[in-house]
């Protein structure tokens, strides 16, 4: 990866603050690739403009509409996108998990039809950063998640 530029990123909090940060944008040096990718940094979720820790919060159900005392941020709309978002991509997450622990990290066979879920395991024993993991094997691995437009 060649260092090109920097991009502005906006990050908004459920408190309804908001900010604008730099991300550093690198070239591929792959001939047959030389895409541009972004390297965003860990409190950030790809395709989101909220930080990881309030749409972990929401899929969590830590945060929700329902709160009188807070603020409505992000919207109710937002937070059942998420929903739906995760939703859609639970198995996909589970496969890419039990497929990394496999080829990258090492694990055994069993991991791969074991029908316990990989995905429970890790949110119950990280509890304020399941989701900052998980996306950062997807994605660092070459997966991705399907959106999801509601």
């Amino acid at each position: 990866m060649i260092f090109r530029d920097y991009c502005k990123r906006i990050i908004r909090y459920e408190d309804g603050t908001h900010e604008w940060i730099q991300i550093p944008r690198h070239q591929c040096n792959n001939p047959k690739c030389k895409r541009i990718h972004r390297m965003l940094p860990d409190f950030l979720a790809p395709y989101k403009h909220y930080n990881e820790e309030t749409i972990s919060g929401v899929l969590d159900g830590i945060v929700n509409p329902d709160d009188e005392d807070s603020e409505v941020y992000p919207s109710e709309m937002t937070m059942l996108r998420w929903h739906h978002w995760f939703i859609l991509n639970q198995l996909n997450i589970e496969g890419h998990m039990k497929s990394i622990g496999y080829r990258l990290l090492g694990f055994k066979e069993e991991l791969l039809k074991s029908s316990n879920s990989l995905l429970g395991h890790i949110k119950s024993s990280m509890p304020d950063a399941w989701l900052r993991t998980i996306l950062r094997y997807l994605y660092n691995s070459g997966n991705s998640l399907q959106p999801c437009y509601s």
